[in-house]
């Protein structure tokens, strides 16, 4: 296993992770695609295949991946359909009860952590967004598996912030530099993981690393959790 055989190369030798949640631990892109379908069927049943898809398009395009800003979203849709019955904030609620339905923990993550666990290696999460990074915490089953669970929202402070890294770190117990952090995000996750000195494992997900000032490389990159 390579993050194992890395952590017992690595000087001085890792002795725990801290994971990002969202497209790193799970896949936050294909569950949200998955939930956008699954919402114009359930809530504007008279559309044809085409109109539904083309509403779905609209907001997978407002909002990129998951991350974008669901009250544009929603508030684009609303334009678009007058029919529309539900309002922006009715309409996002039911939107992230629904995800929480869509999201999984893949069977190469629930590998990568039983593996973790058989070699003596903690972990923990961290992550920015509000208390509801909890459900989602739940939803995988991770609560009582993870050591830590940082949500940037409720620590006040939101990666690449070195604080929400050394608070970690602190509910580990274990020194920054013994620490591997492993997340999808260039600059929050490895640059925010670097600037506290831990190791870091990039999740490429098929994009190029960006050429930014004073980011470095991270020590490993990979494809996926595979």
């Amino acid at each position: 296993m390579q993050i194992v055989e890395f952590c017992a190369a690595s000087s001085p030798p890792v002795s725990a992770l801290l994971f990002d949640l969202d497209n790193t631990l799970f896949d936050l892109e294909s569950a949200f695609e998955a939930c956008v379908m699954d919402f114009v069927r359930t809530q504007l049943p008279d559309l044809t295949q085409a109109e539904a898809l083309a509403v779905a398009q609209t907001a997978l395009h407002r909002d990129p991946a998951g991350y974008g800003s669901k009250g544009e979203s929603f508030a684009e849709l609303s334009r678009r359909l007058p029919a529309w019955k539900l309002g922006a904030e009715e309409t996002k609620d039911h939107f992230r009860n629904l995800l929480l339905t869509h999201i999984r923990l893949g069977l190469l993550a629930e590998k990568l952590l039983s593996d973790l666990a058989s070699a003596g290696l903690p972990f923990g999460i961290v992550t920015n967004g509000s208390d509801r990074q909890l459900r989602k915490v739940d939803r995988l089953d991770l609560t009582g598996r993870a050591e830590c669970v940082l949500v940037s929202g409720i620590l006040g402070a939101a990666k690449p912030d070195p604080r929400i890294f050394l608070a970690g770190a602190a509910q580990l117990g274990a020194e920054p530099a013994r620490i591997l952090f492993v997340g999808d995000n260039p600059l929050t996750d490895i640059g925010g993981a670097q600037s506290v000195g831990m190791r870091t494992c990039w999740i490429q997900r098929g994009q190029p690393w960006p050429q930014v000032d004073g980011l470095r490389p991270p020590d490993l990159t990979v494809e996926s959790l595979a």
